[in-house]
């Protein structure tokens, strides 16, 4: 992927994430980048919200089994927002996995606490200016769930067990009876990539916005915290 060929503003952006995120582990965050401009990306993005912890699902996707299975499909790039107390798992994980380990099998990798704008992120993730068309694994979060959508990328929805209310597991289910994204657990994850592999969720017919039934049930959660 040449960053030259990308708007201005993505170029900007791309230097403005470096410097941000640069500051403990500079090393593998400059690797991240520099291999994107030198081969085709294709990334997987994982995020875990802002407000409430999300242990297991950083764990399995910061192991070596989840790292050969995005290997498998020809992924390139795993990017992880870790958020709420994942900062120990995260450093844990720059321990056991120094830079070019085997046990990374090719996967560079990069981690965040909280960004604002995580759409940002996802569109790295779409397949525009010659990238593969990557994916997405959340959990529940309206808001991430509507920003992937509306880049019509495909979806892994993780619902966080731990929460006291299960207002994120039913709309998992229904996100998946309507064949937009997939319903996984964190302990199924290889599973879950092999079926958005054979079975991608479907995109939205309209760029811009989700369909009438989709948003109203949208609607219907946002007034749960993200």
């Amino acid at each position: 992927m040449d960053l030259s060929s990308l708007p201005c503003e993505f170029q900007v952006w791309f230097g403005n994430w470096i410097i941000a995120n640069c500051d403990d582990d500079s090393e593998r965050n400059i690797e991240f980048f520099d291999k994107m401009e030198s081969m085709p990306m294709r990334l997987c993005l994982v995020t875990v919200g802002a407000t409430a912890s999300f242990e297991r699902l950083i764990r399995q996707v910061l192991n070596e089994q989840f790292f050969a299975q995005l290997a498998k499909y020809h992924y390139t790039h795993l990017l992880v927002q870790y958020g709420k107390d994942g900062e120990a798992i995260w450093n844990d994980f720059q321990v056991q996995f120094p830079r070019g380990c085997e046990k990374l099998h090719g996967i560079a990798v990069a981690g965040f606490d909280f960004r604002p704008n995580l759409w940002q992120y996802m569109r790295l993730a779409t397949n525009d200016h010659n990238q593969e068309l990557g994916i997405v694994i959340s959990h529940a979060g309206t808001g991430t769930i509507l920003d992937a959508l509306r880049l019509a990328l495909p979806l892994i929805i993780v619902p966080n067990p731990d929460l006291a209310d299960n207002h994120q597991e039913d709309l998992a289910f229904e996100m998946e009876e309507m064949k937009y994204a997939i319903h996984a657990d964190s302990e199924n994850l290889i599973k879950a990539l092999d079926t958005a592999e054979a079975h991608p969720p479907q995109r939205l017919s309209r760029p811009h916005g989700p369909d009438d039934a989709l948003a109203g049930l949208i609607t219907d959660q946002l007034q749960d915290v993200d």
